[in-house]
């Protein structure tokens, strides 16, 4: 099926009743097909950050990515990435 399958996922749960409950997706929430939302996006970043960084250092952080594009000097966001940030 190739690279164009990569994202496929199929759920099977076995019931205690026997019963099977099956489902399949050709792209996963997330995948190319299926994007996240800004708003989901965000609050993934959010989580994943939330256990290595506070909130503030946090919202600076997704503040800098999301002007990566218009820094005069991405030091900033280097330092930001920086242990010592943390």
């Amino acid at each position: 099926r190739g690279d164009a399958y990569r994202h496929a996922i199929k759920l099977e749960v076995v019931l205690k009743d026997g019963r099977v409950l099956e489902d399949y997706r050709e792209s996963a929430k997330g995948s190319p097909a299926h994007p996240l939302s800004r708003e989901e996006i965000e609050a993934k970043f959010f989580k994943l950050a939330g256990k290595v960084l506070d909130h503030p250092t946090a919202q600076k952080l997704r503040d800098l990515i999301y002007r990566v594009d218009t820094l005069e000097d991405v030091r900033a966001l280097s330092a930001a990435l920086a242990p010592s940030a943390v």
